[in-house]
């Protein structure tokens, strides 16, 4: 069992991360909100597109070696400034790498606004070069109370400025503005921090090191990301720039929310399980838990997502956007899979099998393009429901692997999380029925059957006394008590 001081720090650490997350994706989904009062579908279109080339061009310039370091058990000040300057240099590829391509990319996508998008967008990955050394300084030493000096004034800044730029009628380059900003200001709050500065100093050893654990994370990362936003690449061409609005929304909104649920528990879990990598028993247990306490936490927020979609919209959007509500379904039970996956890897790469987590990710890519090419041709809902197909495949895929890896049953994994899924769907889908036979106004349908959610399941949980809750109430209990001591 976790040792009674670790598991408080990690308690906190969690609870901190996430209110950092919650702050700041809370109100990035409040900018969006308005934003979407503001801008139409079609801006939100024309930055789907170019969010595909930022996100890529993040993951080459310091996933892996976040991850490395963080790893690392003794690492020391050369390992951080090689670190530091490999990632520089990698911003500087990569901005070239857009610039050039930039007319092809516009050109294919018959839209010439986007040369100077991603011309200007792109300068983002200099200053998100900046601050990857800290971040992860930061996270090694599970210091996310000060995350939120970092994230919530960068957030609070960024939102309002791009709010006012498309209030003052610059569409879609207030979504471009809102990029570099929040690029530019992360990096500034960061150095402000002072958690470490570089110095003039290179090593090839320690960048062996760190890219040989580093290159198999980012190949992961950049093989997930490709694959998902594949969906975006293909959609952008085959479909409308509006419908590309449409699901590009709905996908932002779904991500916003799992990354604040899935990342909070991730980023602090990490460090603490990668502390336990030589202890096989506690390092189980340690995970066992994990995966039950999310689930029991993340899998209800998701389903009543999906449940409560349509009403979230009629309340809080303008009808230009109600396409997108049954995407938002959809991708909310696709989604259900996303912690189990996340968490699973965490345990593969705590281990050191960062190797088989890349090719982990090379036959989902394959199994998604195939599912994708099959669906394609029958509409956005179809290739949404190619992407559960995936989902579950995958994670079946890599429960195996997992096994055959640290000798981890397959059944013993699936137990951890199929109980809290089983009574999510059926307590959640009755919640549906009643909303489908319901006749009130939205709000008062979301109010009273929201409230219903959450009674049915703490209380159906609790009648069971189901491990997930049992865990639940031992955590915060525990919590509770340290805060009164």
């Amino acid at each position: 069992m976790l040792n009674e001081s670790l598991r408080n720090k990690t308690i906190i650490n969690v609870l901190w991360n996430f209110a950092e997350k919650f702050l700041s994706r809370g109100l990035s989904v409040i900018v969006t909100i308005i934003l979407a009062w503001l801008l139409t579908p079609e801006d939100f279109g024309l930055i789907a597109i170019l969010v595909i080339f930022i996100d890529l061009t993040f993951i080459l310039v310091g996933g892996g070696l976040l991850a490395a370091i963080i790893r690392e058990k003794d690492i020391t000040e050369t390992d951080l400034n090689t670190a530091f300057y490999t990632n520089l240099s990698f911003a500087t590829v990569s901005y070239i790498l857009m610039y050039f391509s930039a007319p092809v990319i516009a050109g294919f996508y018959e839209h010439s606004i986007l040369v100077e998008m991603i011309r200007v967008a792109g300068l983002v990955v200099f200053f998100h070069s900046l601050s990857v050394v800290q971040q992860a300084v930061l996270q090694r030493e599970i210091r996310f109370k000060l995350q939120l000096k970092v994230t919530l004034p960068a957030a609070l800044i960024t939102g309002a400025m791009t709010v006012v730029l498309a209030y003052g009628g610059l569409g879609v380059w207030a979504l471009v503005f809102q990029i570099v900003g929040a690029g530019v200001l992360t990096a500034f709050f960061y150095w402000r921090l002072k958690l470490w500065r570089p110095k003039l100093e290179f090593c090839f050893k320690s960048f062996k090191r760190l890219f040989s654990f580093g290159i198999y994370v980012m190949g992961d990362d950049l093989a997930k990301s490709l694959f998902s936003k594949i969906y975006v690449i293909v959609i952008a061409k085959f479909f409308t720039v509006t419908v590309t609005g449409l699901y590009y929304f709905a996908d932002k909104i779904k991500w916003m929310l799992v990354l604040l649920l899935v990342n909070t528990v991730k980023q602090v879990t990490f460090p603490v399980l990668s502390k336990l990598q030589d202890d096989k028993e506690k390092l189980y247990l340690a995970f066992q838990k994990i995966i039950m306490l999310a689930s029991f936490i993340i899998f209800p927020i998701l389903l009543g997502l999906a449940v409560f979609s349509e009403l979230l919209f009629q309340i809080f959007l303008p009808e230009k956007w109600f396409g997108a509500v049954a995407y938002m379904q959809l991708m909310a039970l696709e989604a259900l899979l996303v912690p189990i996956q996340a968490f699973t890897v965490n345990l593969l790469l705590v281990k050191g099998y960062s190797k088989q987590v890349f090719n982990i990710s090379f036959v989902g890519g394959f199994v998604l393009v195939v599912f994708l090419v099959a669906t394609v041709q029958h509409g956005i809902e179809a290739i949404i429901m190619g992407q559960i197909a995936v989902k579950v495949l995958m994670t079946l895929y890599l429960l195996s692997v997992t096994k055959k890896l640290l000798g981890y049953s397959i059944t013993d994994q699936i137990m951890n999380f199929l109980p809290t899924l089983i009574f999510g769907v059926a307590i959640f889908g009755f919640v549906y029925l009643l909303i489908q036979i319901a006749q009130f106004s939205a709000i008062i349908e979301l109010l009273v059957f929201g409230l219903l959610s959450i009674i049915l399941y703490f209380g159906i949980f609790k009648l069971f006394k189901l491990k997930p809750y049992l865990f639940f109430v031992e955590i915060f209990s525990a919590r509770k008590n340290n805060v009164k001591s």
